[in-house]
């Protein structure tokens, strides 16, 4: 729960800046960015984030990855690249004030 809830403000940085690079011609899509976090082997210690368009944008995928008449777009991937510094500091910053949260309850 610790990790999670340090996830979650720094994933919001990342679908602020995805909303500022997705394609306005595919409509819903703007807005329609989400995040899922599960831990992802046996011991519980390693957290995955996955970022992307919600199950009702999931065209989305098409414009990021391209099809075989459409070249891809990699707004998604720049949209990380331009903020994965604050994303990183956003993470660090949850983890050490829930932290000292936590030497304060001792």
């Amino acid at each position: 729960r610790y990790l999670v809830n340090a996830a979650k403000p720094a994933a919001e940085v990342v679908i602020e800046a995805a909303d500022q690079t997705v394609p306005v011609e595919t409509g819903k899509l703007e807005g329609g960015l989400d995040y899922q976090t599960r831990f992802s082997d046996g011991d519980g210690t390693t957290l995955t984030v996955n970022i992307g368009p919600s199950k009702a944008g999931f065209y989305g995928m098409f414009d990021e990855f391209g099809t075989q008449h459409q070249p891809a777009q990699h707004w998604l991937g720049r949209a990380f690249e331009s903020c994965q510094d604050k994303c990183l500091s956003v993470f660090a910053t949850e983890l050490l004030v829930r932290l000292a949260d936590m030497e304060q309850k001792k």
